[in-house]
Order: structure tokens, then sequence, then C-alpha cells
């Protein structure tokens, strides 16, 4: 309970607290994808809620559920069963599985996967392409 109360004050603190622009998604709840308040070539900037499974465009603030798939980039804090970012992740990632083009910032889960990675990985399996070691157990860290 502690992690997801620092986690949420993490991300309000990257939302900022400004008014939403015109065109600008502040909330995305989603069943499972396409049944999603928005669609899945959006973006969204503020907080992201699925049950099973929603995907996005580029994705800043914070992201809870099931899978979620952010198609491009990828700002903020992710706390789901399963993190995909298709683009560059800028935050933590804590979930059972994390994957990202390249992670500036923390991974935090069983398994955690990146081609690049300027940060900390923590679990039972991590991949980084880029690193001297391609998979270590327990801890990776690059800079």
């Amino acid at each position: 309970m502690k992690k997801l109360l620092v986690s949420l004050v993490v991300a309000m603190t990257v939302i900022g607290t400004g008014t939403a622009k015109a065109g600008q998604n502040l909330i995305q709840v989603s069943l499972f994808n396409p049944i999603q308040l928005i669609n899945e070539d959006k973006s969204v900037e503020g907080f992201r809620w699925n049950f099973i499974y929603t995907a996005n465009q580029n994705m800043t603030g914070f992201d809870l559920g099931f899978i979620s798939k952010t198609k491009g980039n990828f700002l903020g804090v992710g706390y789901c069963a399963a993190n995909i970012v298709e683009g560059n992740m800028k935050g933590i990632q804590i979930g059972v599985f994390n994957t990202s083009n390249s992670v500036n910032g923390v991974q935090l889960g069983f398994v955690n996967m990146t081609k690049k990675l300027n940060g900390l990985q923590l679990g039972l399996l991590n991949l980084n392409d880029a690193g001297p070691f391609k998979m270590l157990p327990l801890i990776n860290f690059a800079l």
C-alpha cells in the first residue's frame, strides 16, 4: 500500500496541476483493447487504468492495470502485471514482466527486458542487450 501511495504521488508530480488542453486525453479506462475510452492511436497524458489490456501511442503519467502497451514513449510510473513499451521509457516500471526499447530509470519485476539501460533493473531475470552482460539475475545497472 505504501508503494502504491508513493507511486501515485510521483505520478501526480509528473502530471502536474495544469488544465487540459484541447485534444489532450487525461484519463484512459479500458476493459480490453478496443473497448477503451481513448483509441489506441492516441496518447494519454494523465492516468491510464485497465482491467485486462490497453494500448495507446504514448503515455505520460500513472499507468495501472493488468497488461499495458505503449506503442511509442512512456514517461511516468507503470504499475501493471505486464508493462510493454515499444519506444523509450523514462520513469519506473513495476510488474511481473517489464519490457522497453530503452530504459532511463528503474524496472522492478520478475523479468525485465531492454535494448539499452540507463538505470537499474531488479528482478529474477534482467536482460540488457547493450550491456557487457546481456543477462543477469537479481540486479543489473548501467549508466
